[in-house]
């Protein structure tokens, strides 16, 4: 557990408050990147591979990076099929954006050999300790909070290959979770959400969502047809999103809040599979080219869409901030909502914003950029 002192956690929230500001304590803070890879052979495991990084159990340092991977290479030496998983969790106290884009995960996995697939899964977990004192709130301990933030997240998934007749289970997934743990309470999730991209046994595709987050939040695009040299393709777009959630605290009490960002995925031979998360687009693209031994641009993958990826029929977009509502304290006669103009804050993606009697405040808000 990594303790954070000073600026960095007393700067975690700021609310206006008759031209004053005041701040939440942000009292620790924990991490941890694990990736994993299993390479089969029909249905028997041949080959694992795994990488685990915990903030100040393997190391000390940020950003924590596990990667773990996995290749059968031909006579000649050249790499016949793949399968790679990079986990990374990057120090949120170094950015001054809103959004941090602490969490970032890549798998990729692709195989030319007739009997060769793989599974994958990337997993980051990040921990906050918080306490809202009456002194730094201005509202007496005891007093009852509803907060909503957001979880900020964009990338893409991706199935490509030999994909009508579908050999076997092809997909690439995401699950995204938040949980709150209150004195006294069991693990209570405030936010969950999934996407599946796989085949339908033509080899058409198949989007799934689940929890908070819809299939009209996202982007599926099924019509690129064949591309040079991937095959068919199927391409799920995230566009930069924010996932709201609701829950309660009270000022004085200590609680935790905790961000869960799992991907996975599953190829059969001759198929690819793929999905980034705060991973740059032309990097994903470069790890395709990588995995098909062959070239390819971010172009030449959304040429079919003049490289354009149109907006998802329901887009999630944050509001003005974070919105908190005071339910109960002495002296209020009803919760209200006040709107205070966006404020910098220092640190920290796990943390939410608070303000005094609902007021609404800039907060780094979790996030997957």
């Amino acid at each position: 557990m990594r303790h954070v002192h000073g600026v960095a956690a007393r700067a975690a929230l700021c609310f206006c408050l008759c031209g004053g500001t005041a701040r939440a304590i942000v009292q620790t803070i924990d991490a941890r990147a694990e990736s994993n890879v299993r390479q089969f052979v029909g249905d028997g495991v041949v080959n694992s591979d795994q990488a685990i990084e915990s903030l100040n159990e393997t190391t000390s340092n940020l950003p924590l990076i596990a990667d773990a991977r996995l290749s059968l290479v031909d006579s000649e030496a050249t790499v016949f099929s793949s399968a790679t998983t990079i986990t990374t969790f990057s120090d949120p106290t170094l950015s001054d954006a809103p959004n941090p884009r602490e969490f970032g995960l890549e798998l990729v996995a692709y195989s030319f050999d007739p009997v060769t697939r793989y599974e994958a899964t990337g997993a980051a977990v990040e921990t906050r300790e918080i306490v809202f004192t009456a002194e730094e709130i201005g509202v007496v301990d005891g007093a009852e909070l509803e907060v909503t933030s957001h979880f900020f997240l964009d990338g893409f998934l991706i199935i490509w290959g030999d994909l009508v007749p579908a050999a076997g289970p092809t997909g690439a997934q995401l699950r995204v979770e938040v949980y709150q743990t209150r004195s006294g309470q069991e693990r209570q999730a405030v936010m969950q959400a999934s996407l599946r991209l796989s085949q339908n046994s033509d080899g058409s595709p198949l989007l799934v969502a689940e929890g908070d987050l819809g299939t009209d939040n996202v982007v599926l695009l099924d019509t690129l047809g064949s591309v040079s040299p991937l095959g068919d393709v199927y391409l799920v777009a995230l566009p930069a999103m924010s996932i709201p959630y609701t829950y309660n605290a009270m000022v004085g009490e200590t609680f935790t809040l905790e961000a869960e960002v799992e991907c996975r995925v599953e190829n059969q031979p001759f198929t690819g599979v793929g999905v980034v998360l705060g991973v740059p687009l032309d990097r994903f693209v470069n790890s395709i080219g990588d995995a098909v031994r062959s070239s390819i641009t971010e172009d030449e993958l959304l040429a079919k869409t003049a490289g354009v990826v149109p907006p998802p029929a329901k887009p999630l977009q944050a509001g003005e901030g974070t919105q908190v509502r005071v339910l109960s304290a002495p002296g209020l006669p009803v919760a209200r909502v006040f709107p205070c103009g966006g404020l910098g804050i220092e640190s920290l993606a796990l943390t939410t914003g608070f303000a005094m009697l609902t007021m609404m405040v800039w907060f780094r808000r979790w996030s997957v950029r």
